[in-house]
């Protein structure tokens, strides 16, 4: 089974999380903003032996010249998902960060953040 199909069987039947607070709405159905699906981190979470396999018969190329169709299929999900014509795909949140305060502000620009929020 292909990694992205992996990916989104899981975000067809996501588990609620122990942190997911009751008042909170909850809904197993993907591509809602109400399903919770945990992409913290790698080190929080330990693959099972089907996403290993999963990873080991995936098909892979160079990302960073568009010929990995893994990315390229979670490019297109997530552009389709928010009705937008492209998307890019970042591998952590201070990259993600970085990228959208370069568009949205410019050189001399001032930002007020608390810190440890990956803005620096």
């Amino acid at each position: 089974m292909p990694w992205a199909d992996v990916v989104a069987s899981a975000a067809r039947s996501p588990r609620r999380s122990e942190s997911t607070s009751s008042s909170r709405p909850y809904s197993a159905r993907a591509g809602t903003v109400r399903s919770v699906i945990d992409l913290r981190s790698d080190t929080s979470t330990r693959p099972t032996a089907g996403m290993r396999a999963a990873i080991a018969a995936a098909d892979v190329g160079d990302e960073q010249r568009g010929e990995d169709p893994t990315v390229r299929a979670l490019e297109g999900r997530a552009a389709a998902f928010l009705g937008q014509e492209a998307a890019v795909y970042v591998p952590t949140a201070t990259m993600a960060n970085q990228i959208a305060l370069r568009i949205l502000t410019q050189p001399g620009d001032e930002l007020l953040s608390r810190g440890g929020t990956h803005t620096s």
